[in-house]
């Protein structure tokens, strides 16, 4: 089971957003087993989930899978994830903000109960997601100190920047404990959210973020196929020599804009996919999430069935070397005309594939 904590010092730069829509992407886009703990007591990303029925909601909350110990909760984890959905909440409640209250001694029993617990869910989940409160407390450090991977969201203003800074000071003492979590490793990137492409201030903020943290930012390759145009104007798509198909990459930041539809979504508790006009905000989210569960390549069992791989195997034989990477751009993008060659039936299947195979077969 991977952990990916989604953390920032400052509040309001999009923590649950990024928590409960991707949430949303692994399960009902790529078929992943789910869960996720809400570390804050606003309660926001539990609120979100529950809200149309698309998240069981766990008996167990996130307070007791850090105050209880993994022997009283076993049973109650077995009983309750026995048959559940694909995505599980452990929800906030009113006790989280009252277990920094209880002390400093308390701190190293916390964090045995809840790396205990969280071994206790390994088998029910492909993904764990923990969405953290803003403050540098003992719960948002256990979400760091658990984490196989991370991802900053921030906001293109100073008092969100200053937090990433104190969060990367932060996470360089962490990693001593936690080998897995240091910037080149676990470290996936900042992810600005709320982006105002009107906005001159927030241009000259991403250009100077851009410019000094590039190596601590979410990047992306789009991948485009050359074509050739004849002389009675019709395009195909460039072979080389040996049969494969060219394409051209380009790298990019990632960066979600504001948008009204996000919004929406979140408080209607639904994917933004599903939202009238959230197509562009969709496009860029989606292909940030792409990066993310890429980077975080969560293993699980192969379901595939025969028709699937047949078409995925007709897919690299048709593009040839750069079969992979056309096959997996149409996973992140979900674009039929990134797939020529390709009917539509076959295209489905590919769909269905990404729900069903580990994507370790297009990385």
């Amino acid at each position: 089971m991977k952990i990916l904590t989604i953390a920032n010092e400052k509040g309001g730069v999009g923590k649950t957003l990024i928590a409960v829509q991707f949430a949303y992407y692994c399960a009902q886009k790529f078929g992943l087993r789910v869960g996720l703990i809400d570390f804050d007591q606003q309660s926001n990303s539990t609120t979100a989930l529950i809200k149309n029925n698309s998240a069981k909601l766990s008996k167990i909350t996130a307070t007791e899978l850090l105050v209880r110990e993994s022997s009283i909760l076993k049973n109650l984890i077995e009983e309750d994830l026995k048959g559940a959905s694909s995505i599980v909440c452990f929800g906030a409640d009113n006790d989280l903000s009252e277990v920094e209250r209880l002390g400093s001694d308390l701190h190293n029993q916390f964090f045995g109960n809840f790396t205990q617990n969280l071994q206790l869910l390994t088998p029910y989940f492909d993904i764990l997601i923990i969405d953290t409160n803003p403050n540098p407390d003992i719960r948002s450090n256990l979400a760091l100190l658990c984490a196989t991977h991370l991802v900053s969201p921030l906001q293109l203003n100073g008092e969100a920047i200053d937090g990433i800074a104190r969060l990367i000071s932060r996470l360089d003492t962490l990693s001593q404990i936690n080998k897995a979590l240091t910037l080149d490793t676990g470290f996936i990137g900042m992810l600005p959210n709320m982006l105002k492409s009107a906005s001159s201030f927030q241009v000259e903020n991403a250009e100077n973020l851009f410019a000094k943290s590039e190596k601590l930012m979410i990047k992306w390759n789009k991948t485009s196929l050359v074509y050739r145009e004849n002389s009675n104007g019709v395009k195909s798509p460039v072979k080389d020599d040996s049969g494969n198909y060219v394409i051209q990459q380009k790298e990019h930041f990632c960066a979600i804009p504001e948008a009204n539809c996000i919004m929406v979504a979140q408080s209607k508790g639904t994917p933004l996919w599903s939202m009238p006009g959230a197509d562009k905000a969709w496009s860029a989210m989606k292909i940030a999430f792409f990066q993310i569960l890429s980077r975080i390549n969560p293993e699980r069992a192969d379901n595939s069935t025969p028709e699937q791989m047949a078409v995925f195997n007709k897919a690299l034989a048709l593009y040839g070397e750069n079969g992979k990477e056309i096959i997996k751009n149409f996973f992140m993008t979900d674009s039929s005309s990134s797939l020529p060659g390709m009917n539509p039936a076959e295209q489905q299947l590919l769909r269905e594939l990404k729900a069903s195979a580990p994507l370790s077969i297009v990385l």
